[in-house]
């Protein structure tokens, strides 16, 4: 909570709409990946002054206050457009402050030990929609080494990231490759 430009708010959830409106509220499959997805999302009837307040901006941290036990607490980084959408009640909306990065801020939320304290925090784990409020989520312990040194940290596991599925591609082919000889030699020994 210390690191945060302002206090963690929750959603709106109005009704959905039977047509296209101009508001258009997330849902929480738009964020259970780790990673904004823009087309998970529902019209809603809600008066334009009142959607306001829920407007999302680029670099707006999302978390999810419910959802089963292994996702609650899962956070993404809001990268649409400003003001195209709104965020539902399940979620809350962080801002982090001047000394904090957002991508090391939702790298620390997403990390082992934060996602562990979400799970051990959360209210009502029995039922399959268990809850963490605003307190268990500022009360997260974030490291906070200086901006250039969490701008290089950022960077690297980007970079780890993007060879992590650059192997995962290789794998993959690999498999195919391996099953497709597989079937030649097959075809060959029967023929």
């Amino acid at each position: 909570g210390e690191v945060l430009e302002s206090g963690i708010q929750n959603g709106i959830s109005p009704k959905a709409a039977s047509a296209e409106t101009p508001v258009r509220c997330l849902t929480l499959s738009a964020t259970t990946r780790g990673k904004f997805n823009s087309s998970c999302f529902k019209y809603v009837d809600l008066d334009d002054e009142v959607a306001e307040k829920y407007r999302l901006q680029p670099g707006d941290l999302l978390v999810q206050r419910a959802n089963s036990i292994d996702y609650v607490g899962i956070s993404a980084v809001y990268d649409g457009e400003a003001g195209a959408f709104i965020f539902p009640d399940l979620m809350m909306r962080m801002r982090a402050g001047k000394l904090v990065s957002v991508e090391f801020l939702h790298l620390c939320l997403a990390a082992e030990p934060s996602r562990a304290y979400m799970r051990a925090n959360a209210t009502g784990t029995q039922g399959n929609m268990p809850k963490v409020n605003q307190g268990t989520v500022s009360g997260i312990p974030v490291p906070v080494p200086p901006l250039e040194s969490q701008h290089r940290i950022v960077s690297t596991v980007k970079e780890l990231l993007a060879l992590c599925d650059q192997l995962k591609l290789d794998l993959v082919q690999a498999r195919q490759q391996r099953e497709y000889l597989a079937s030649v030699l097959v075809e060959q020994a029967v023929a």
